[in-house]
């Protein structure tokens, strides 16, 4: 698994970028956690199945 710096961003910092709101970031990642799309451990989130990611919200970006 490829490691990355820890760069801590919170739910506020995710929505600002994604032009939403907090509790919108919140519930989408506790929805991918459900559905076993990303792994949230302590302050990291892992994806689990990326192109189950790309393939359900990639529509989204556009």
């Amino acid at each position: 698994m490829t490691r990355f710096p820890d760069n801590y961003v919170n739910h506020q910092d995710i929505a600002g970028v994604l032009n939403t709101i907090r509790v919108t970031v919140t519930r989408l990642l506790q929805q991918l956690q459900q559905d076993g799309t990303i792994l949230r451990h302590k302050r990291r989130i892992i994806l689990r199945l990326p192109n189950k990611l790309i393939e359900n919200y990639s529509s989204a970006l556009y």
